[in-house]
């Protein structure tokens, strides 16, 4: 599955529909994805969950930055932590902090490992 496609986007959004309670934060907002210099995915997160794409063209809160495909699959697979890298300043989201907290939240879980 493509990275960004409307099918990962609905795949992203399932596999963290079923996130436990637990396993997320309680933050919303709309979140881009980028990889490259090229492609944009906008999806909608609600109350800590990714919900599906946005057709709104809202404000995005935060964007998340990736290099390559590779290293959006490393965080989701669990690989790599994006927690440890944006410590370390080797990720460079801009945005909603708060947001951002949560999407780490929801990812570091390992509720999205099988978008990898």
């Amino acid at each position: 599955m493509e990275p960004l496609s409307a099918d990962w986007i609905a795949a992203l959004a399932e596999a963290s529909a079923g996130a436990g309670d637990d396993q997320i934060g309680d933050r919303s907002g709309l979140v881009e994805f980028k990889l490259g210099k090229k492609e944009r995915a906008v999806v909608a997160f609600e109350s800590g969950r990714f919900r599906g794409p946005d057709f709104d063209d809202g404000e995005v809160e935060l964007s998340l930055p990736f290099a390559n495909a590779d290293e959006l699959s490393g965080y989701l697979s669990g690989r790599d932590s994006m927690l440890r890298a944006y410590i370390r300043g080797d990720f460079k989201p801009v945005g909603s902090t708060g947001v951002l907290l949560s999407v780490i939240e929801l990812i570091e879980s390992g509720a999205l490992k099988a978008l990898a």
